[in-house]
């Protein structure tokens, strides 16, 4: 929460060849606590605002891990390029400001919520499933002018080892 070590650590990750930094400010760990969206934005408000101030948004994109749309319309208003939204854009409004604002869409599958993910996640078919959530999603941007997105599937969200383990070796799947 400290904007000038923000700044200082992006400028150090771009010197380290960083194309792309991603920041938020509500955990998305197995079971963590929920934050409000007024929480969330004051956190944020002066990390953004020091990144923008030292135009960071120039030398790199800029994402913001969120699916808040206070959060999200403050970002992208200031100089942000992504959306980084583990609810897979489950929020209309988000959508619209992703669309308006042409930017780019990071859609996550997550099966639960961070506080319920990994109390005994199952699946009947978990790439039939995946697969269903991902061709609405891609609709649901397409119907709001989302053209940038990437399909995310939430390692570690809502998903049991193997899940995991099958996830990473049949990736393609999802090209």
């Amino acid at each position: 929460q400290d904007p000038d070590a923000a700044v200082r650590h992006a400028s150090q990750m771009i010197e380290e060849g960083a194309d792309i930094i991603d920041i938020g400010a509500v955990s998305s760990r197995p079971g963590a606590e929920s934050v409000s969206a007024e929480e969330e934005l004051a956190r944020l408000k002066p990390v953004i605002g020091a990144l923008y101030e030292q135009r960071v948004y120039e030398k790199v994109q800029l994402s913001l891990d969120s699916y808040s749309a206070p959060s999200v319309s403050y970002a992208l208003q200031r100089g942000f390029h992504i959306i980084n939204d583990i609810t897979g854009l489950a929020d209309d409004e988000v959508c619209h400001l992703i669309g308006s604002h042409k930017a780019k869409a990071v859609i996550m599958h997550m099966q639960g919520t961070p506080q319920t993910m990994q109390k005994d996640p199952k699946y009947t078919n978990l790439f039939e499933e995946m697969e269903a959530f991902f061709v609405e999603r891609i609709a649901k941007a397409d119907s709001f002018d989302i053209k940038d997105i990437v399909l995310d599937v939430g390692i570690g969200f809502g998903k049991s080892l193997e899940d995991n383990l099958s996830l990473i070796h049949h990736l393609a799947h999802f090209k």
